[in-house]
């Protein structure tokens, strides 16, 4: 994963990313798991996101800086130090 923005305020927010892995669960709900590693300054705002279980449009570019972002709809469901 080489960026991640979330739909805030129909405004796309940059989270500048340590690290990220995008994960295919190749199973028959289609789910994928969208792995982060961000500066702490971000962990209020996405335990608010965790507490609320609330679906925000977000975008994922993947492999390539030059690919176009993939959209994923994504509920925050664990945060860790």
């Amino acid at each position: 994963m080489l960026s991640f923005e979330i739909e805030k305020d129909k405004k796309l927010q940059n989270f500048p990313l340590i690290d990220g892995l995008v994960i295919n669960q190749e199973n028959s709900h289609q789910l994928w798991t969208l792995e982060l590693f961000l500066e702490k300054e971000h962990q209020s705002f996405f335990e608010k996101l965790l507490a609320a279980q609330t679906v925000i449009k977000s975008q994922v570019v993947i492999s390539f800086p030059d690919n176009d972002p993939a959209p994923f709809l994504v509920v925050v469901s664990s945060i860790h130090q």
